[in-house]
């Protein structure tokens, strides 16, 4: 993620703060103004091979190579780096200080939304857009009434994990 200057930092905020209409808003104004900016996904096998974390780190990587404009540093939000060449400093709460990392967030939190509207249209029973792959009552409940989704990581039933876990992004 790449804001030029005079990016209007007033539309960001933690991801995770913001209404869902703000956000949305925000990633508008994020995608039209940014100098540059990707979003980039690691596989439901992936999550289920690497764990979360590892996944979401690569899923990062994959972003920042889709990126032209490279910055003398990347700021990531958390305690791990993901693996890139480039200088990369972690910052915990990133995601609710600096705005770069807020609007990556935004981004990424925008576009899990939007994939889970088109999961939606092939699996309805699991009614994605309401939880988001979270594990809410009705999820949990969707889960045991049909079984994993096409989505659920790999060995998720042989590990205890829930079909939720696998979604989340």
């Amino acid at each position: 993620m790449v804001l030029p200057e005079d990016f209007p930092l007033g539309c960001l905020d933690d991801s995770k703060a913001l209404s869902e209409l703000k956000r949305g808003k925000a990633y508008d104004l994020i995608v039209a103004g940014a100098l540059d900016w990707a979003v980039a996904w690691a596989t439901h096998e992936e999550i289920g091979a690497f764990n979360i974390l590892n996944a979401s780190l690569l899923a990062m990587s994959r972003a920042y190579s889709l990126i032209q404009r490279k910055t003398r540093i990347v700021l990531v939000d958390g305690d791990r780096l993901p693996p890139i060449s480039d200088p990369c400093h972690a910052i915990v709460r990133g995601d609710s200080m600096i705005p770069s990392i807020m609007a990556a967030s935004i981004l990424a939190k925008v576009a899990r939304d939007r994939l889970m509207t088109r999961l939606d249209g092939i699996e309805p029973e699991y009614s994605f857009p309401r939880h988001k792959g979270y594990p809410t009552k009705s999820h949990l409940e969707a889960i045991k009434k049909n079984g994993p989704s096409l989505w659920a990581r790999p060995g998720f039933r042989s590990s205890g994990l829930t079909e939720s876990q696998s979604l989340r992004s």
